[in-house]
């Protein structure tokens, strides 16, 4: 920090694979003489770069913004007046560039947003006067709309599986081997195993979801060979969301029948929060 002449809170430039922006604070003490910066993982996104690279770090000049507009990365936002403000007053004084993406806490979550365009360009920072505009929904490349889509199909199929198990909803159904990798007598997996060895080709098994809306998706589930073997090919990371999701079953359960998809509980669950954080605020002020 004295060689770059600045103390704890100022404002550094970092340039990797591209340039973003960061707060210094002293390093540990076993770090004094190492040459070494600690970022974290959002900081080495940002700055395009993994653990152990090599990067450039300069006293910054921070400008204060005139206008920052920002994208949500996931998910689609009620965006208000009392919303913007909301994240104006987290994000004040917070240094960024365009491009970067950033993280704004909410009781307790912390929501991606993406910088898409400043004014003026290079670093800047949230000022009183700076004009904040929001968009509610997220704009992606054709390969993250494909990512996303793919963990959103896997995160309705484990939620409403768990749902279906705890509430036995008669609106859903299934085709899974009680969730779990299974042998047992199966009019599905026995047609498999008739048409691999007609074939003498193996025969994909998938998973689909239906709900009174209709088919949600499907899911490679298990490959049958011609010799009857069965191997299971499911998204291995099932189990795990399965499990995740299963432990708040109980909260899960009273909304079920209200929610017909994803978009509609990201919008309740942000008109809950907006309302939270203003009964919060309102307290804070009185």
């Amino acid at each position: 920090m004295r060689a770059l002449n600045i103390v704890a809170g100022d404002t550094v430039s970092i340039k990797g694979k591209r340039i973003t922006a960061a707060v210094a604070w002293p390093a540990y003490h076993d770090d004094q003489q190492a040459d070494i910066i600690r970022m974290d993982g959002l900081l080495r996104k940002n700055a395009g770069v993994t653990i152990n690279d090599y990067v450039t770090v300069t006293k910054a000049s921070v400008k204060e913004a005139k206008s920052i507009r920002l994208v949500p990365v996931d998910m689609r936002l009620n965006v208000d007046r009392d919303f913007t403000d909301f994240l104006k007053s987290r994000l004040f004084d917070v240094p960024m560039i365009q491009g970067d993406a950033i993280f704004v806490v909410i009781l307790g979550s912390a929501i991606p947003f993406t910088v898409v365009r400043t004014e003026p360009k290079g670093i800047v920072k949230m000022g009183v006067t700076t004009s904040l505009h929001v968009e509610g929904h997220p704009k992606l490349s054709e390969e993250q709309r494909e990512t996303m889509a793919k963990e959103l199909r896997l995160y309705r199929f484990a939620w409403l599986k768990d749902v279906e198990r705890k509430t036995a909803s008669e609106s859903t159904k299934f085709y899974v081997p009680e969730g779990v990798e299974s042998d047992r007598e199966d009019p599905v997996l026995n047609e498999a195993k008739r048409q691999a060895e007609e074939t003498n080709q193996p025969v994909q098994v998938f998973v689909e979801l239906w709900t009174t809306r209709g088919k949600i998706g499907s899911f490679p589930w298990s490959l049958v060979k011609p010799d009857g073997t069965i191997e299971y090919n499911y998204e291995k990371d099932l189990r795990f969301m399965q499990g995740r999701f299963s432990e708040n079953m109980d909260a899960v359960s009273l909304i079920v029948n209200a929610l017909k998809d994803h978009e509609q509980r990201l919008d309740m669950i942000a008109h809950q929060l907006k309302r939270i954080v203003g009964k919060f605020e309102s307290k804070e002020e009185a």
